[in-house]
């Protein structure tokens, strides 16, 4: 479960820094066959990057930043389990890149998706690139160019999930994904 620093799960270092230690472990743990994604409580997934950390960050440790952030993100793209993202509310920024990631990706119909960053002068540099493979490029233009966010529905409609679910639903529905993959998972 990603857990930031306020109800709107917040992305910073900490929490990356802990999510790269739990996905080694998931990695190493031969008994864990599925994997599912989750933001803490109902309200969000995640808003995002915390812009007040990113603002007294220094070079070196906005190199840190990024470095931890796409190593979390590729190890989530990577890992030899199925990763399913459970979307409940806001998935917006770094979150959004960190569900491009994930194998698949079930939201809640109240989610908003997007990369609101630009709108903020900061660029998705991270795992932006996956939005393409996923979407399409002009889409992927659309949403990272203009910061616009998504409704699930739009979402569903242009690929960037893969299934909408009510907004009680959405962890029973990862989980009941989960167990369909664990029964045909070749650990």
């Amino acid at each position: 479960s990603l857990e930031g620093r306020t109800d709107l799960n917040l992305l910073g270092l900490e929490l990356f820094q802990s999510l790269n230690q739990a996905l080694d472990e998931v990695a190493a743990d031969a008994d864990i066959t599925t994997m599912v994604l989750r933001g803490a409580g109902e309200r969000a997934f995640t808003a995002g990057v915390d812009l007040y950390e990113m603002r007294d960050l220094t070079p070196q440790s906005a190199e840190e930043f990024i470095v931890t952030l796409h190593r979390a993100i590729r190890r989530v793209l990577t890992l030899p389990i199925p990763v399913i993202a459970a979307i409940n509310g806001i998935c917006l920024g770094g979150g959004l890149e960190l569900v491009l990631a994930c194998d698949l990706r079930i939201a809640s119909e109240d989610s908003i998706l997007g990369l609101p960053e630009v709108l903020a002068g900061v660029p998705s540099v991270i795992e932006a690139s996956l939005l393409p493979k996923t979407i399409g490029l002009g889409r992927a233009r659309r949403l990272i160019m203009t910061g616009e966010s998504v409704t699930s529905q739009e979402a569903l409609d242009m690929g960037l999930v893969d299934r909408v679910v009510p907004k009680n639903a959405v962890n029973a529905a990862a989980l009941e994904a989960a167990d369909k993959y664990q029964k045909i998972s070749p650990k």
